[in-house]
């Protein structure tokens, strides 16, 4: 049977219908006494439900808090990773094969441009002679 926030089925909003349901029950007990057994568990689950839902509120900000220092981290490490590499060609030279051992390339000049490849020149067939 729908319910009245029927549109929206996230778990805060579906905790929050079981929680107006929850009171609803609450206020009509002389009515409905065969029902006080499963108002109570409902009403564990909703305390459980909103506890929950405090803190995973609480661990969204605290993820956000965290992608800010790594991309903090990952701006000042790369900043000094560059400022290392160039130390590091300073101290060795651009075409040190020791580079290889800092993941760095060495400068090995620009290959030689390639030779055109000549065709070889057709055979001419041979007249036979009368």
């Amino acid at each position: 049977m729908p319910y009245k926030s029927d549109s929206s089925r996230s778990f805060g909003s579906v905790a929050t219908h079981w929680g107006q349901l929850s009171t609803g029950l609450t206020a009509n007990a002389a009515d409905l006494p065969h029902l006080e057994t499963h108002r109570v568990q409902l009403e564990g689950i909703v305390t459980q439900a909103s506890n929950l839902l405090s803190e995973q509120k609480a661990l969204a900000a605290m993820k956000q808090d965290v992608s800010r220092r790594v991309e903090a981290l990952l701006e000042e490490g790369t900043r000094l990773a560059s400022f290392l590499r160039h130390g590091v060609r300073q101290h060795y030279g651009t075409r040190s094969e020791k580079l290889v051992e800092f993941d760095l390339l060495p400068f090995r000049g620009k290959p030689a441009p390639a030779k055109p490849e000549v065709p070889p020149a057709p055979l001419t067939p041979t007249e036979p002679t009368r």
